[in-house]
């Protein structure tokens, strides 16, 4: 991260349930500028459609 977060929230949707496998996901939001990816690729994903971008790391 090269920014501060500007939310940190937990989200208990069903969205994130089948995201994540769980209960709930931890999430922050960063502005776009705020993500660094220092070494390999993010990958991209999620359940929110085209205006929200969820960033995982390939091996996890």
């Amino acid at each position: 991260m090269t920014e501060a977060p500007m939310i940190t929230s937990v989200c208990h949707c069903r969205g994130c349930q089948k995201m994540t496998g769980s209960a709930f996901s931890l999430t922050i939001t960063l502005p776009a500028s705020g993500l660094e990816v220092t070494k390999g690729t993010s990958v991209q994903g999620g359940v929110k459609g085209d205006e929200v971008f969820h960033h995982h790391c390939p091996e996890c």
